[in-house]
C-alpha cells in the first residue's frame, strides 16, 4: 500500500472529486470515506480530500509495489488536471 499527498486548492476540491468519479468510468466505486476506485483485478485507490489542509489524499494498494505506484501516478494525474 502506499500514499501519496497532492496540493489542492481548497476551491478545486468539489471538482477533484467529481473528476475522479468521472474518470472512474464503469469501474466500482465506494463513496464511503471519499472516493475508493477498484479496478477489474483488485487493485484499488482511495482519493480523499484532506479537511484541514489544502491537499488531497490518495492511497493505492496493489500485488506488488510497482503496480500501486503505476496506480498512483494514474490518479494523482486526475487529481492534478482537475485541480487546475
Amino acid at each position: 500500500m502506499l500514499r501519496r499527498s497532492v496540493p489542492t486548492p481548497w476551491a478545486a476540491k468539489g471538482m477533484v472529486m467529481r473528476s475522479v468519479v468521472e474518470a472512474a468510468g464503469d469501474r466500482e466505486l465506494d463513496t464511503t470515506d471519499g472516493v475508493r476506485v477498484v479496478e477489474d483485478d483488485g487493485r484499488w485507490v482511495l482519493v480523499i480530500p484532506d479537511p484541514s489542509e489544502a491537499v488531497t489524499d490518495l492511497w493505492a494498494e496493489a500485488s506488488d509495489a510497482d503496480a500501486a505506484t503505476d496506480l498512483l501516478e494514474e490518479w494523482a494525474a486526475v487529481v492534478e488536471g482537475a485541480g487546475t
